[in-house]
């Protein structure tokens, strides 16, 4: 037991020891970086380095939430864009008349919406990576009102084949432009 007593005296002694040297280390290194020149011009130059990588850090945290956001509403323009294109294939060639003409628009609507959504959050998401200079683009178009209109009051099969092929056209764009945020 007296032995037990003596070797934790010992290791509490050590931990003493061992606190006073780690203070005593420290104490030096922040003498050596304020006390002399080379220490002061490198204690400043780690500390620039220091914020610049903080700096750095909060940027890529910025853009990488910035292309999420994108991200998502890419994935839903290019779900509802199929679901476009499975209406516009019923139209086209399964004379799916005025029932199917309002479906397809609808999701072309849909689409629409999560278009502008990616506009507005590219902008952003365009900011932030310009901040960590990197860049992404996209090149997207939408089914405007007099196309939908001369869809609906024609119904044939050139207006049908016409919006399947925009529909198509960026549904492949948007995959890429997903291909590229990923």
């Amino acid at each position: 037991k007296n032995e037990l007593e003596l070797l934790n005296k010992k290791e509490q002694r050590l931990q003493s020891e061992l606190m006073k040297l780690n203070q005593a280390t420290s104490d030096l290194k922040e003498s050596l970086l304020q006390d002399y020149p080379e220490g002061i011009l490198f204690s400043k130059e780690l500390e620039k380095r220091k914020e610049h990588l903080f700096h750095l850090q909060r940027e890529l945290e910025e853009a990488l939430d910035a292309v999420q956001h994108v991200k998502g509403y890419a994935e839903m323009a290019i779900q509802e864009f199929l679901s476009a294109r499975g209406w516009s294939t019923y139209d086209t060639f399964f004379g799916g008349g005025l029932l199917a003409d309002l479906a397809k628009y609808n999701r072309l609507d849909e689409a629409n919406k999560a278009i502008s959504r990616i506009s507005a959050a590219s902008k952003e998401m365009k900011k932030e990576l310009r901040d960590v200079e990197m860049t992404l683009e996209h090149n997207l178009e939408t089914v405007s009102g007099s196309d939908q209109f001369l869809d609906i009051a024609f119904d044939n099969i050139f207006s049908d084949w016409s919006i399947r092929g925009k529909i198509d056209t960026n549904l492949s764009a948007m995959n890429q432009y997903l291909e590229e945020l990923t």
